[in-house]
């Protein structure tokens, strides 16, 4: 199944899904000649930071191998700085050493949680993105609501887009393809794509400017 996701136009990164890194990276290498550079870190009232969950090991190399088929496109950039990932919050004014305690009880009461990548997508945005739509479970759905909570009781500001209720999980495959190469890109991922099920065992926490990632939980292993 193909799906096309129109977002609301918006300004501001912490309004876009988890595609902006990606674009990000795409940027910084058409600046650098197609090398991969990262900026100076941006002052903390600035930042902006995404908290995020990561696959599986198994996973992990499927999607990479389907950002493979993409990556010989003109223009196009995997995002190969960050392991594939569902973006469970964008946020501004983040205080990342007084977030992680926080974060890290809801990860101890939290154990792996099973999704099912179950379709590809494309966001009508400028940055050109193709995904995969994650059907989440309904734990993920309670997480994904207790970490914005979190982020809000600490003073963070979440986007638009991450509110409980509008949230729409997904993994960024390439961002950066123009608007021409599109329903080519699309079609080799379809080639090459198979719906799975998949565990999430992981959390981070990205500074999305730098591309960095400031620290990493593992999700307690799922019940047998």
């Amino acid at each position: 199944m193909v799906v096309a996701t129109t977002w609301p136009k918006a300004r501001g990164d912490s309004e876009r899904g988890s595609h902006v890194l990606a674009h990000k990276i795409h940027r910084y290498q058409n600046a650098q000649g197609g090398r991969l550079r990262y900026p100076e870190r941006v002052p903390m009232r600035d930042a902006r930071h995404a908290v995020v969950l990561l696959f599986d090991d198994t996973t992990a190399r499927a999607v990479r191998t389907l950002t493979e088929q993409l990556h010989v496109l003109p223009h196009t950039v995997a995002p190969a700085a960050v392991p594939p990932h569902v973006t469970l919050a964008v946020c501004t004014g983040l205080d990342v050493s007084g977030s992680e305690a926080i974060l890290r009880q809801h990860v101890e009461a939290t154990r792996a949680l099973e999704c099912t990548l179950a379709s590809v997508g494309i966001f009508s945005t400028p940055e050109g993105v193709i995904y995969l739509g994650v059907t989440p479970g309904p734990r993920l759905v309670v997480l994904q609501a207790q970490v914005v909570d979190c982020l809000r009781a600490i003073g963070a500001g979440v986007g638009r887009y991450w509110i409980p209720g509008q949230w729409m999980p997904h993994c960024t495959l390439a961002a950066g393809v123009p608007v021409e190469l599109i329903p080519d890109a699309v079609a080799r991922v379809i080639n090459a794509f198979a719906p799975r099920t998949s565990v999430l065992t992981r959390m981070s926490v990205i500074e999305m400017e730098s591309v960095q990632v400031c620290y990493t939980f593992e999700l307690p292993p799922a019940r047998s």
